[in-house]
């Protein structure tokens, strides 16, 4: 099996997170592998948002509430969602403030 000690421990980006890219030769990480991985980021990281991320997610949830067509109400719990998404994201990528990209 696979344990914390072959999982990436840098805080850099381009170190710390596996390329979903598949290239000649590169190995795909294991089942193993990847559910340590996700225990060890879930155990670290805490992510919390930053300002910018904060505004586009408050502005994407005003613009659907204003879409909303009626059948599928837009509510709170929907920009709550938003944000346990994007903390998982942040927490997958191994940091601790969900950026844009997330």
């Amino acid at each position: 099996g696979t344990n914390a000690n072959q999982l990436p421990t840098s805080t850099s980006n381009e170190e710390a997170t596996p390329s979903l890219e598949t290239h000649a030769g590169a190995d795909l990480w294991s089942i193993e592998k990847l559910r340590a991985y996700i225990t060890i980021v879930k155990e670290l990281f805490c992510p919390v948002l930053s300002d910018e991320a904060a505004q586009l997610l408050e502005h994407h949830y005003k613009a659907c509430r204003s879409c909303s067509s009626g059948t599928i109400p837009v509510t709170v719990r929907f920009l709550e969602s938003l944000i346990r998404l994007s903390q998982a994201h942040a927490r997958l990528m191994y940091r601790d403030t969900v950026e844009l990209i997330d």
